[in-house]
């Protein structure tokens, strides 16, 4: 399912078209694109049916925004200080500074990661994500450990292949997207642990 969702984002991202398709019995059908029949709807995927296919294609709302937004929320919240944290092992003056720190570094990443701007950037093929991803980059070294870093750089270098004049594809785009959320998620696991009892 993951890797289904990341190819209906790229082929979102490189065709704009948000379709899915089905058989007459719900199964996945290839695509039988309905963009030029049906406008991209704005809350609930709207049906349409080829009947000489008997195929059901599901004209799905845009996933870019979500997944913007998502990646924007998990940023901000690997890097936000844990302001629960109290008692004796904790050296308050040490703690208020990282909280200033942190609190800074997130409203710098507010300030330049505008969802709704990098969804019309990319409606447009104007978005370049390099300076976007050194930014989020270099957050991330400073919030995971270093054998992250690696990754991090990897991620860094497929959005910055995608900066005009580069030879990056709208492929390589995604590919940072995601390299981003996996990094993230690997992130938010180690500061906020699941305990199971």
């Amino acid at each position: 399912m993951s890797e289904k969702y990341w190819a209906a984002i790229l082929q979102e991202i490189q065709a704009g078209c948000t379709c899915v398709s089905f058989d007459f019995h719900g199964k996945p059908h290839p695509l039988v694109c309905a963009c030029a029949q049906v406008p991209t709807p704005s809350a609930i995927p709207i049906i349409a049916h080829s009947s000489s296919l008997n195929v059901y294609t599901l004209r799905m709302p845009s996933r870019i925004r979500n997944l913007l937004t998502e990646l924007l929320e998990v940023l901000l919240l690997v890097i936000q200080p844990l302001t629960t944290i109290a008692g004796m092992y904790v050296n308050p003056n040490m703690f208020k500074t990282q909280m200033r720190e942190h609190s800074a570094q997130a409203a710098y990443i507010r300030s330049i990661f505008d969802p709704a701007l990098i969804e019309q950037e990319l409606k447009h093929d104007v978005f370049d994500p390099s300076g976007l991803f050194r930014v989020i980059g270099s957050t991330l070294k400073g919030h995971c450990a270093p054998m992250r870093d690696r990754a991090v750089e990897t991620m860094v270098q497929a959005a910055h292949a995608c900066a005009p004049g580069g030879t990056g594809t709208k492929e390589d785009a995604v590919k940072a997207v995601r390299m981003c959320m996996e990094i993230l998620e690997l992130m938010k696991l180690v500061r906020h642990p699941i305990y199971v009892l």
